[in-house]
C-alpha cells in the first residue's frame, strides 16, 4: 500500500513566531535604578538592574531558523519597552504563536504580555515556558492560552 501525502504545506512554511523576554521594569524605572545603584555600579557591581541576557530563548529561535521557521526574539528588557509598544510590534510583525518566558518574579509581567497579545492578536497562540509554568504546570489561566512546559535543557532533547 502506497503511503498516503498531505497536499497541504509544511506548517512551517507559513506559521510565524515570536518568542518575548518580557520587561522585569519600564525605562523610567530603569533610569531610577540606574542613578540609585550609579556608585554599586562605579564600584564594580554590575548586577543591580537584574538583567540577565535570554540565552535560552535566543538558542531556540536560532533551532527554529535552522530547520526553517519564521522565527524572531523580542527581548523588552534589553530594549526596554512599554506594553503599548509590544502591542505596536506584535501589530506590526502579526506572529501566529508567541511564546513567553516566565520566571516568578516576572509572572506579572507575562500575564500582562499575555493579554495584550491575545488582545492585539485574538487568533494567536500564546505559549508559557520557563522556570513559573515548570513548577506551576497545573497552572490555569483565564485566559485562552496553550501552556507548554519546558525543561532547562529542552534544546538537547529536540529530534529532527
Amino acid at each position: 500500500m502506497q503511503p498516503v501525502h498531505n497536499s497541504m504545506p509544511n506548517r512551517k512554511d507559513f506559521m510565524k513566531l515570536m518568542l518575548i523576554n518580557p520587561a522585569f521594569f519600564d525605562k523610567d524605572e530603569f533610569e531610577r535604578r540606574c542613578s540609585s545603584f550609579n556608585d554599586w555600579v562605579k564600584g564594580g557591581n554590575l548586577y543591580p538592574l537584574a538583567f540577565e541576557p535570554p540565552l535560552g530563548l535566543a538558542s531556540i529561535v536560532g533551532y527554529l531558523k535552522s530547520k526553517g521557521f519564521d522565527a524572531s526574539l523580542l527581548d523588552m528588557q534589553a530594549l526596554l519597552m512599554n506594553e503599548r509598544e509590544l502591542a505596536d510590534k506584535l501589530h506590526e510583525t502579526r506572529p501566529d504563536v508567541v511564546g513567553i518566558t516566565a520566571m516568578t518574579s516576572t509572572f506579572p509581567a507575562v500575564l500582562r504580555a499575555s493579554k495584550i497579545t491575545k488582545s492585539v492578536l485574538p487568533d494567536a497562540k500564546v505559549v508559557l515556558g520557563g522556570a513559573h509554568p515548570t513548577i506551576e504546570p497545573n497552572l490555569r489561566l483565564s485566559l485562552s492560552l496553550l501552556l507548554l512546559r519546558c525543561e532547562t535543557d529542552y534544546g538537547s532533547k529536540v529530534e529532527n
